[in-house]
């Protein structure tokens, strides 16, 4: 007993020095690239530490940056969880904390991805692979292409809701519960689209667990329960979004949906591809290949992830019509691979229970290495790429249009100190919905009416003479 809780104390500490050191590493990078959302992510982060500074919270539209003319984004990025990691780092520069927002979510998931592994029937050592194949999917933190808080927040969750339905099937449990409503909560005050997919995918997850049951009533009591204090615990974020609903404000930029499927070409492509922001996993290629040979000897859990799964992969390709859903509701979702980290997620856990049903400690240490090289490699390369690809943005070059910089450039603490990177770019979504639609060569297009384009450009209307504020 006494070797066993040394073994478990020693691989746990693996998991945080590990985990800590390699995504840690970013932390005192000098420099970073900024293309697609991270200017916008920035924006946020640098609105609430403005906020913070005056002992206030932050507003919901931003008036603090985006050029000063505000946006709704939190209608979509409840800024809840973002808050309380910006409270956390408000000492570190910019760079710094940008990266220390995203890695003290991945050290604590990355304990307790470790923790439900040993709880479900793992080794220390194979709870420790587990924990570490995990952590290699947390690729946008290497490319910067995105601040995807969503998608780490969204991982773990899938993590704890799993091991919580296990729990509820089998007894009442408050541990249980708490479990399911804190996972959920974090998603609904991070990110509103990962909130909807992931409660999709949980009522899937959940139909096998109550058929599996024998406690049925008890569980559906568990689940309503922990709904109700997801509700309670992520008051904030709804309240802010209905606030803004009622505002009727503009929807989100309204993607094609076939646009952003996944072709099966690419599907294993992507997974050595450090640039992707959303890629297949190479342990979830893995795991499709034992899936496939083992078949017949795998449990009914297994097969019934599987089963999702495979679906989930289909759901992501253009052999759905996502053409014709393009008005539907479904558009909502913008990008089809929103479901990878669903599909990632699930088939490592997938593979997790193959380990402990078959795996010996040689397949255990080639997990590790395996995620220690994909991780070191996204290191290095992205590195190279600021390094020789990329110069340093400067106030002389700001007139290339901010698309091109983004593209072109690499950013350091002392650009985004200054008060102009918040003036690059006006952002076009969620104005108050007051917009003409004007056809134009078949297209319908949304132009902004004269009261939008006043407060784009900081003009006011007093009593019929036009007043123009700084812009």
């Amino acid at each position: 007993m006494l070797i066993k809780e040394k073994e478990n104390i020693l691989y746990l500490s693996a998991t945080v020095i590990l985990t800590g050191v390699l995504f840690g590493i970013n932390i005192s990078a000098q420099s970073m690239t900024w293309s697609q959302d991270v200017w916008f992510h920035l924006s946020r982060i640098h609105e609430i530490n403005v906020a913070l500074s005056h002992g206030q919270l932050p507003s919901m539209v931003n008036f603090n940056s985006f050029s000063s003319v505000g946006q709704a984004v939190n209608a979509m990025y409840p800024n809840g969880t973002l808050i309380l990691l910006v409270w956390m780092t408000q000492w570190l520069s910019p760079i710094s904390q940008y990266f220390a927002i995203m890695v003290i979510p991945i050290l604590v998931g990355s304990v307790c991805t470790y923790v439900v592994a040993k709880r479900i029937g793992a080794s220390s050592f194979q709870a420790f692979a587990f924990s570490m194949m995990i952590s290699s999917l947390m690729r946008p933190q290497f490319n910067n292409v995105q601040t995807s808080l969503s998608m780490i927040f969204t991982t773990y969750a899938i993590i704890l809701s799993f091991y919580a339905l296990i729990l509820m099937s089998k007894s009442f449990n408050i541990s249980a519960i708490l479990l399911l409503s804190i996972a959920v909560s974090l998603v609904v005050n991070t990110h509103i689209l990962s909130t909807i997919l992931l409660v999709l995918y949980l009522i899937v997850l959940t139909l096998y667990f109550w058929h599996q049951s024998v406690i049925k009533v008890d569980m559906l009591k568990q689940i309503g329960i922990a709904a109700l204090i997801s509700i309670i615990l992520s008051a904030y974020s709804l309240y802010n979004i209905f606030v803004m609903m009622g505002n009727k404000l503009t929807q989100p930029f309204n993607f094609k949906l076939i646009n952003g499927t996944l072709n099966l070409d690419n599907l294993f492509s992507s997974a050595i591809n450090w640039q992707y922001s959303t890629s297949f996993s190479l342990f979830s290629l893995m795991a499709l290949f034992i899936i496939c040979i083992k078949w017949h000897e795998l449990t009914t859990t297994i097969r019934y992830l599987s089963i999702i799964s495979g679906g989930l992969i289909l759901l992501m390709t253009a052999l759905v019509p996502w053409g014709a859903l393009q008005n539907s509701l479904f558009s909502i979702i913008q990008f089809p691979t929103r479901f990878m980290v669903f599909t990632n997620v699930t088939l490592l856990i997938v593979l997790l229970l193959i380990i402990i049903k078959y795996g010996n400690n040689a397949s255990n240490w080639l997990m590790i290495f395996l995620s220690i090289l994909i991780i070191g490699n996204r290191i290095v390369n992205n590195w190279q790429y600021r390094q020789e690809s990329l110069v340093d943005l400067s106030p002389k070059i700001y007139h290339r249009g901010v698309f091109d910089l983004m593209k072109s450039s690499r950013i350091s603490n002392s650009i985004i100190r200054r008060d102009d990177f918040f003036e690059l770019r006006k952002y076009p979504e969620y104005l108050p919905q007051q917009s003409l639609v004007v056809k134009s060569n078949r297209n319908s297009l949304l132009k902004p009416d004269s009261q939008q384009m006043r407060t784009f450009n900081h003009e006011a209307l007093n009593q019929g003479t036009l007043i123009r504020g700084k812009n």
